[in-house]
Protein backbone atom coordinates (compact mmCIF):
# COMPACT_ATOMS: atom_id res chain seq x y z
CA UNK A 1 0.00 0.00 0.00
CA UNK A 2 1.06 3.58 -0.64
CA UNK A 3 -0.11 6.13 1.91
CA UNK A 4 0.06 9.91 1.96
CA UNK A 5 2.24 11.59 4.58
CA UNK A 6 -0.87 12.76 6.44
CA UNK A 7 -2.43 9.30 6.41
CA UNK A 8 0.84 7.75 7.59
CA UNK A 9 0.92 10.20 10.47
CA UNK A 10 -2.62 9.26 11.54
CA UNK A 11 -1.84 5.54 11.31
CA UNK A 12 1.32 5.95 13.41
CA UNK A 13 -0.56 7.94 16.05
CA UNK A 14 -3.20 5.21 16.18
CA UNK A 15 -0.54 2.51 16.54
CA UNK A 16 1.15 4.47 19.32
CA UNK A 17 -2.17 4.76 21.14
CA UNK A 18 -2.77 1.00 20.87
CA UNK A 19 0.74 0.23 22.10
CA UNK A 20 0.22 2.42 25.16
CA UNK A 21 -2.98 0.55 25.96
CA UNK A 22 -1.40 -2.88 25.44
CA UNK A 23 1.51 -1.97 27.71
CA UNK A 24 -0.86 -1.65 30.67
CA UNK A 25 -2.87 -4.79 29.90
CA UNK A 26 -1.47 -8.04 31.28
CA UNK A 27 -1.43 -11.19 29.10
CA UNK A 28 -3.96 -12.72 31.51
CA UNK A 29 -6.56 -10.07 30.63
CA UNK A 30 -5.52 -9.65 27.01
CA UNK A 31 -6.12 -13.32 26.22
CA UNK A 32 -9.73 -13.26 27.41
CA UNK A 33 -10.38 -9.92 25.73
CA UNK A 34 -9.11 -11.25 22.40
CA UNK A 35 -11.23 -14.40 22.67
CA UNK A 36 -14.28 -12.17 23.12
CA UNK A 37 -13.60 -9.13 20.99
CA UNK A 38 -11.49 -10.48 18.12
CA UNK A 39 -12.67 -14.09 17.92
CA UNK A 40 -16.28 -13.42 18.92
CA UNK A 41 -16.41 -16.39 21.30
CA UNK A 42 -18.39 -14.79 24.10
CA UNK A 43 -19.25 -18.02 25.93
CA UNK A 44 -15.63 -19.15 26.14
CA UNK A 45 -14.50 -15.72 27.30
CA UNK A 46 -17.31 -15.70 29.87
CA UNK A 47 -16.13 -19.01 31.33
CA UNK A 48 -12.52 -17.82 31.26
CA UNK A 49 -13.14 -14.68 33.32
CA UNK A 50 -15.41 -16.51 35.76
CA UNK A 51 -12.64 -19.06 36.29
CA UNK A 52 -10.20 -16.23 37.01
CA UNK A 53 -12.59 -14.75 39.58
CA UNK A 54 -12.70 -18.10 41.38
CA UNK A 55 -8.95 -18.71 41.32
CA UNK A 56 -7.22 -15.32 41.63
CA UNK A 57 -6.77 -13.77 45.10
CA UNK A 58 -8.63 -10.55 45.82
CA UNK A 59 -5.39 -8.59 46.08
CA UNK A 60 -4.07 -9.77 42.70
CA UNK A 61 -3.11 -6.75 40.58
CA UNK A 62 -5.39 -7.71 37.66
CA UNK A 63 -8.48 -8.49 39.72
CA UNK A 64 -10.28 -5.21 38.95
CA UNK A 65 -9.79 -5.84 35.23
CA UNK A 66 -11.12 -9.36 35.65
CA UNK A 67 -14.28 -8.02 37.30
CA UNK A 68 -14.61 -5.42 34.56
CA UNK A 69 -14.33 -8.01 31.80
CA UNK A 70 -16.69 -10.37 33.59
CA UNK A 71 -19.13 -7.45 33.54
CA UNK A 72 -18.57 -7.14 29.80
CA UNK A 73 -19.53 -10.78 29.33
CA UNK A 74 -22.73 -10.45 31.37
CA UNK A 75 -23.65 -7.28 29.47
CA UNK A 76 -23.05 -9.03 26.15
CA UNK A 77 -25.60 -11.75 26.96
CA UNK A 78 -28.12 -9.32 28.44
CA UNK A 79 -27.59 -10.04 32.16
CA UNK A 80 -27.66 -6.38 33.16
CA UNK A 81 -27.85 -6.82 36.94
CA UNK A 82 -24.86 -9.17 36.98
CA UNK A 83 -22.98 -6.84 34.65
CA UNK A 84 -23.65 -3.89 36.95
CA UNK A 85 -22.56 -5.89 40.00
CA UNK A 86 -19.21 -6.74 38.39
CA UNK A 87 -18.64 -3.22 37.06
CA UNK A 88 -19.30 -1.71 40.47
CA UNK A 89 -16.97 -4.23 42.12
CA UNK A 90 -14.21 -3.26 39.68
CA UNK A 91 -14.87 0.43 40.37
CA UNK A 92 -14.67 0.00 44.15
CA UNK A 93 -11.32 -1.81 43.89
CA UNK A 94 -9.91 0.80 41.54
CA UNK A 95 -11.21 3.72 43.60
CA UNK A 96 -9.17 2.53 46.59
CA UNK A 97 -5.95 1.98 44.65
CA UNK A 98 -5.65 4.61 41.91
CA UNK A 99 -6.29 8.37 41.55
CA UNK A 100 -9.84 9.52 40.74
CA UNK A 101 -8.76 10.81 37.32
CA UNK A 102 -7.06 7.57 36.23
CA UNK A 103 -8.19 6.20 32.82
CA UNK A 104 -9.37 2.95 34.42
CA UNK A 105 -11.71 4.94 36.67
CA UNK A 106 -13.13 6.43 33.47
CA UNK A 107 -13.60 2.93 32.05
CA UNK A 108 -15.56 1.84 35.12
CA UNK A 109 -17.74 4.95 35.02
CA UNK A 110 -18.42 4.50 31.33
CA UNK A 111 -19.38 0.84 31.69
CA UNK A 112 -21.65 1.55 34.63
CA UNK A 113 -23.26 4.35 32.64
CA UNK A 114 -23.98 1.95 29.78
CA UNK A 115 -25.86 -0.35 32.14
CA UNK A 116 -27.86 2.53 33.60
CA UNK A 117 -28.84 3.57 30.07
CA UNK A 118 -29.86 0.02 29.14
CA UNK A 119 -31.93 -0.20 32.33
CA UNK A 120 -33.67 3.11 31.53
CA UNK A 121 -32.01 5.12 34.33
CA UNK A 122 -31.05 8.01 32.09
CA UNK A 123 -30.03 10.57 34.70
CA UNK A 124 -27.60 8.13 36.27
CA UNK A 125 -26.19 7.25 32.87
CA UNK A 126 -25.58 10.86 31.85
CA UNK A 127 -23.74 11.65 35.08
CA UNK A 128 -21.37 8.74 34.53
CA UNK A 129 -20.79 9.67 30.88
CA UNK A 130 -19.98 13.28 31.74
CA UNK A 131 -17.47 12.22 34.40
CA UNK A 132 -15.89 9.84 31.89
CA UNK A 133 -15.54 12.60 29.31
CA UNK A 134 -14.03 14.96 31.88
CA UNK A 135 -11.36 12.42 32.88
CA UNK A 136 -10.44 11.68 29.26
CA UNK A 137 -10.22 15.37 28.39
CA UNK A 138 -7.88 15.89 31.33
CA UNK A 139 -5.63 12.93 30.53
CA UNK A 140 -5.74 13.14 26.74
CA UNK A 141 -6.27 16.75 25.65
CA UNK A 142 -7.01 17.30 21.99
CA UNK A 143 -8.07 14.56 19.60
CA UNK A 144 -8.13 11.12 21.18
CA UNK A 145 -10.19 7.99 20.60
CA UNK A 146 -11.12 7.74 24.28
CA UNK A 147 -12.67 11.18 24.16
CA UNK A 148 -14.44 10.24 20.95
CA UNK A 149 -15.97 7.18 22.62
CA UNK A 150 -17.20 9.30 25.53
CA UNK A 151 -18.75 11.87 23.17
CA UNK A 152 -20.39 9.05 21.21
CA UNK A 153 -21.95 7.56 24.34
CA UNK A 154 -23.41 10.93 25.35
CA UNK A 155 -24.78 11.34 21.84
CA UNK A 156 -26.40 7.89 21.93
CA UNK A 157 -27.84 8.72 25.34
CA UNK A 158 -29.58 11.82 23.97
CA UNK A 159 -30.79 9.81 20.97
CA UNK A 160 -32.39 7.29 23.31
CA UNK A 161 -34.10 10.13 25.19
CA UNK A 162 -35.40 11.66 21.97
CA UNK A 163 -33.30 14.83 22.32
CA UNK A 164 -32.15 14.64 18.74
CA UNK A 165 -30.38 17.98 18.31
CA UNK A 166 -28.14 17.32 21.31
CA UNK A 167 -27.53 13.81 20.01
CA UNK A 168 -26.39 15.15 16.63
CA UNK A 169 -24.12 17.71 18.33
CA UNK A 170 -22.25 15.13 20.39
CA UNK A 171 -22.14 12.48 17.67
CA UNK A 172 -20.78 15.02 15.19
CA UNK A 173 -18.02 15.95 17.64
CA UNK A 174 -17.18 12.25 17.99
CA UNK A 175 -17.16 11.77 14.21
CA UNK A 176 -14.95 14.79 13.54
CA UNK A 177 -12.47 13.69 16.21
CA UNK A 178 -12.23 10.24 14.61
CA UNK A 179 -11.83 11.74 11.16
CA UNK A 180 -8.90 13.82 12.41
CA UNK A 181 -7.33 10.84 14.18
CA UNK A 182 -7.95 7.79 12.00
CA UNK A 183 -7.60 6.80 8.32
CA UNK A 184 -10.69 7.58 6.23
CA UNK A 185 -11.63 3.88 5.86
CA UNK A 186 -11.51 3.05 9.57
CA UNK A 187 -14.67 1.11 10.56
CA UNK A 188 -15.36 3.30 13.59
CA UNK A 189 -15.83 6.30 11.29
CA UNK A 190 -18.52 4.39 9.42
CA UNK A 191 -20.22 3.51 12.69
CA UNK A 192 -20.39 7.19 13.67
CA UNK A 193 -21.86 8.05 10.27
CA UNK A 194 -24.52 5.40 10.86
CA UNK A 195 -25.39 6.79 14.29
CA UNK A 196 -25.86 10.31 12.94
CA UNK A 197 -27.91 9.03 10.02
CA UNK A 198 -30.15 7.16 12.45
CA UNK A 199 -30.81 10.33 14.44
CA UNK A 200 -31.80 12.22 11.28
CA UNK A 201 -34.04 9.32 10.32
CA UNK A 202 -35.72 9.52 13.73
CA UNK A 203 -36.23 13.25 13.10
CA UNK A 204 -37.89 12.33 9.78
CA UNK A 205 -35.19 14.31 7.95
CA UNK A 206 -34.71 11.56 5.40
CA UNK A 207 -32.49 13.43 2.94
CA UNK A 208 -29.96 14.19 5.67
CA UNK A 209 -30.16 10.61 6.90
CA UNK A 210 -29.42 9.33 3.40
CA UNK A 211 -26.33 11.56 3.17
CA UNK A 212 -24.80 9.82 6.18
CA UNK A 213 -25.91 6.31 5.25
CA UNK A 214 -24.46 6.71 1.75
CA UNK A 215 -21.19 8.00 3.23
CA UNK A 216 -21.03 4.94 5.46
CA UNK A 217 -21.72 2.63 2.52
CA UNK A 218 -19.03 4.29 0.42
CA UNK A 219 -16.52 4.02 3.28
CA UNK A 220 -17.18 0.31 3.76
CA UNK A 221 -17.24 -0.47 0.03
CA UNK A 222 -13.61 0.67 -0.07
CA UNK A 223 -12.49 -1.97 2.41
CA UNK A 224 -14.97 -4.86 2.25
CA UNK A 225 -15.52 -7.48 -0.48
CA UNK A 226 -18.56 -6.85 -2.67
CA UNK A 227 -20.49 -9.81 -1.17
CA UNK A 228 -19.84 -8.93 2.48
CA UNK A 229 -23.05 -9.15 4.59
CA UNK A 230 -22.42 -5.72 6.11
CA UNK A 231 -22.86 -4.11 2.69
CA UNK A 232 -26.18 -5.88 2.24
CA UNK A 233 -27.28 -4.57 5.63
CA UNK A 234 -26.31 -1.00 4.68
CA UNK A 235 -28.27 -1.27 1.44
CA UNK A 236 -31.32 -2.53 3.34
CA UNK A 237 -31.09 0.51 5.62
CA UNK A 238 -30.90 2.89 2.65
CA UNK A 239 -33.83 1.19 0.91
CA UNK A 240 -35.87 1.53 4.10
CA UNK A 241 -35.22 5.27 4.22
CA UNK A 242 -36.23 5.67 0.58
CA UNK A 243 -39.44 3.75 1.34
CA UNK A 244 -40.22 6.10 4.23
Amino acid sequence: MTASDECSKHIQEYKNSLEKELNIISPTILFGALVWDEMGQTEKAHKYFNTLLKTLPNDQEDISCVYNNAGNMHWKIGELNMALENYERAYEIRRKKIPPDHPRIATSLQNTGLIYKDKGSYDGALGHYQKTLSIHQKNYPGDDLRGSHALRNIGLFYHAKGEYDLAIDYLTQALEMRQRTLPDEDPSIGVCLEYIGSVYEAKLEYDRALEYFHQQLKTEENVLPIDHPKLSKRLDTIVGVYEN
